[in-house]
């Protein structure tokens, strides 16, 4: 089993009808913004 999600900077069009928005960033947009391609999230805290 596996789990994707994507945090969005920028309009993904091609997200639609796929998959479904359930939340946004609150805060820490600065770590958002410095993550880059083959970075790996370690802990993410969803409430």
């Amino acid at each position: 089993m596996s789990l994707h999600f994507y945090i969005c900077i920028e309009d993904s069009n091609f997200l639609d009808k796929n998959y479904a928005v359930f939340g946004q960033v609150t805060e820490g947009q600065n770590v958002v913004s410095s993550i880059r391609k083959g970075d790996k999230i370690l802990k993410a805290t969803i409430q």
